[in-house]
């Protein structure tokens, strides 16, 4: 059993754990670079532009019920490609992690939508590679964020 010296110096332990913890999200947030960030997203905005042309672009697929999918596919990544935009809008006005933290969580959403929506559809060859990489720029912004 632990005396009530052993609790405090317990009890202290934890307190300059905090504190150590506290001192390494402060360094964490010494690391913020927008001009990274701003690259990732304007890369993240050109790579959803093209994924977006690719689908529109694609054939008519065999089924209306697939058509439809891939219809619903497109007006998603359309919303996606936009929220990358304005992400990008307020990167390039010098936006700070916590101003522009909800766009880049607002374009993952939108994201993982537009996947989900696109999974009853024929997937066409040419827009998997381009979602592929901006699931990779979405990762690596979060990873600038600190989000994962």
């Amino acid at each position: 059993m632990m005396g009530s010296s052993g609790a405090l110096r317990g009890s202290v332990f934890v307190v300059s754990l905090a504190f150590v913890c506290l001192g390494a999200g402060a360094a964490l947030a010494e690391e913020w670079d927008v001009k990274r960030a701003l690259e990732l997203a304007v890369e993240l905005e050109d790579t959803l532009a093209q994924a977006l042309e690719a689908a529109e672009a694609a054939p008519q697929q065999e089924t209306a019920m697939q058509e439809r999918t891939r219809d619903a596919a497109v007006v998603q990544m359309r919303y996606t490609h936009r929220t990358s935009r304005e992400l990008v809008t307020k990167l390039r006005i010098g936006g700070e992690r916590d101003a522009t933290e909800p766009f880049l969580i607002q374009v993952e959403s939108a994201y993982r939508n537009a996947i989900e929506t696109a999974r009853n559809a024929v997937p066409q060859a040419a827009v998997a590679p381009l979602l592929e990489k901006a699931e990779s720029l979405i990762l690596s912004l979060q990873k600038l964020y600190a989000l994962e």
